[in-house]
């Protein structure tokens, strides 16, 4: 298993020109394991976050549903060490016998129903930021519009929840400026 996800993971990374660029990994994993990934109050992903490297994040519940996705964001050995501590889990999870069958049969899901309502934009009505007028912006100005303008899924790529004041002491200029080009891009802002 780890030699297949090593290779999964190589060839995703084969197109990057830097491989310390992070990606993002989506894992479709039983509803069962999720609690043993995140453990009580969170410290059990508190510490697989700080041992890896790897931005964890898992999707919500969905009804009739047994899996959740777990989404992961880090540079190629940084996913390289959360996917494989995450299947080891996986592989001691009780229940996992439970999913190694399974059928949706009449289960009609609409598109992006595990990222939850938050999927979206946070606010439509934001106009967007060409990423040639970021630099006349403060940096917590660019933060606080990235949280109303982005998807859930470039903030969680690039670690913009939480406090702003950590946000800011840990993101360089760099970071922030791919997040506002990669908001761009997906609201289809245009040439940039």
């Amino acid at each position: 298993v780890h030699k297949s996800i090593e290779l999964i993971l190589s060839r995703m990374f084969r197109f990057a020109t830097n491989k310390d660029k992070v990606m993002m990994l989506k894992l479709v994993v039983p509803n069962s394991v999720i609690s043993r990934i995140i453990g009580k109050r969170g410290d059990d992903v508190k510490q697989l976050r700080a041992t890896t490297g790897c931005v964890i994040n898992a999707s919500v519940r969905v009804p009739a549903i047994q899996e959740r996705l777990l989404l992961l964001s880090g540079n190629f050995d940084a996913l390289m060490k959360a996917v494989n501590k995450v299947l080891q889990i996986i592989q001691l999870d009780p229940n996992l016998q439970e999913h190694l069958r399974f059928s949706y049969v009449g289960v009609d899901l609409p598109l992006g129903v595990w990222a939850g309502p938050r999927n979206q934009t946070a606010d439509d009505a934001v106009p967007l930021i060409p990423p040639s007028d970021a630099k006349n912006y403060t940096k917590r100005e660019l933060v606080e519009y990235l949280r109303r303008a982005a998807l859930r899924e470039t903030l969680m790529r690039y670690s913009l929840y939480g406090s702003i004041k950590n946000v800011l002491k840990n993101k360089g200029t760099g970071e922030i400026a791919d997040a506002i080009m990669e908001t761009w891009n997906l609201r289809e802002g245009g040439p940039a």
